[in-house]
């Protein structure tokens, strides 16, 4: 399996259902119409990296330059392997380099010390959130 660098929103089509919404006041179809309006607006500051294997994207990045920032932000990654994992973050920073941009940031519901690990990210701000009563 390669990972390829993706410019058409028909990716989407072959995510299987699950991947790319783990929050459930979130919905899969509102994260596609959001990248699909991130890629159409500003496709030069928006990165899409893809693994298919049997026409299926069995490995997924999608991370962009928010307007005005000086950092990349990762909306959705999945991977099948770490190695894989590995690869797709070595490409993004390919990509912010090329772009002038220092900092990649992202939001996890997982384990943070493992992005540290890793990934040597770091914290950088906690997002809590509460029920309406």
């Amino acid at each position: 399996m390669q990972l390829i660098r993706v410019k058409n929103p028909r990716v989407f089509e072959f995510i299987p259902i699950g991947k790319l919404s783990s929050d459930p006041l979130i919905s899969e179809e509102s994260v596609i119409k959001s990248m699909i309006i991130q890629m159409g607006a500003c496709p030069n500051d928006t990165f899409v990296l893809a693994g298919i294997k049997n026409k299926v994207v069995t490995d997924f990045m999608f991370a962009y330059i928010p307007e005005d920032k000086k950092y990349c932000w990762i909306q959705v990654a999945f991977s099948t392997t770490k190695q894989t994992s590995k690869k797709a973050m070595i490409f993004l920073e390919w990509f912010c380099k090329s772009k002038g941009i220092e900092e990649i940031r992202m939001e996890t519901q997982r384990n943070p010390l493992a992005f540290e690990r890793s990934y040597n990210f770091k914290m950088h701000s906690i997002i809590m959130s509460r029920k309406v009563t």
